[in-house]
């Protein structure tokens, strides 16, 4: 059996995915007014979602979660009292899910539609992210420390991984124009 046929192709590539989201989550940049780091962790869910689809995404995901529940001392709970990044993570599973099945569903199959998937799953992770941060900082807060740091990265993020994957795509599937 090839490497493309073999039997262990989904478990590799779901825990190639897995480890890959892992590395990612290390990467980031404090924000001094917010509890919530500046990451590539979106970016990284988003290529693994567009690639994988629905089930080996979310499995993929769902093992970057249990890898940081594990990790408590990483998440800053003597800050703030707590653990505000969990909606982020937990809006990550939805995101994989939703970026997930729409690639199933060949949606993403050029610039716009891959950036609009995108978009779904950005929109996923802020609101739960706000949701689970509304229970550390005053609710007027919320929009200046959960969301707007984070738009401008989600553009760039957004169109990177768009970008990557139709490029690949293309070149692997050929184009549909």
């Amino acid at each position: 059996m090839g490497i493309v046929n073999g039997w262990w192709r989904r478990p590799a590539l779901t825990l190639a995915s897995a480890l890959f989201l892992i590395g990612s989550s290390f990467v980031k940049l404090p924000i001094p007014w917010s509890p919530i780091p500046i990451s590539i962790l979106s970016f990284s869910v988003a290529l693994v979602s567009l690639f994988l689809g629905l089930p080996l995404a979310v499995v993929s995901t769902s093992l970057l979660l249990i890898f940081k529940f594990g990790m408590i001392s990483d998440w800053g709970f003597s800050k703030f009292g707590g653990f505000p990044q969990i909606g982020y993570f937990v809006g990550m599973l939805f995101a994989s899910s939703a970026v997930g099945y729409l690639s199933d569903r060949g949606y993403p199959d050029c610039f716009l539609r891959a950036l609009g998937s995108l978009y779904i799953g950005s929109f996923l992770i802020l609101g739960c992210g706000c949701f689970a941060l509304s229970f550390y900082i005053p609710f007027d807060e919320l929009l200046i420390e959960g969301v707007l740091p984070f738009l401008a990265g989600d553009f760039i993020k957004n169109a990177a991984a768009a970008w990557i994957y139709v490029s690949i795509h293309k070149r692997t599937f050929g184009s549909h124009d």
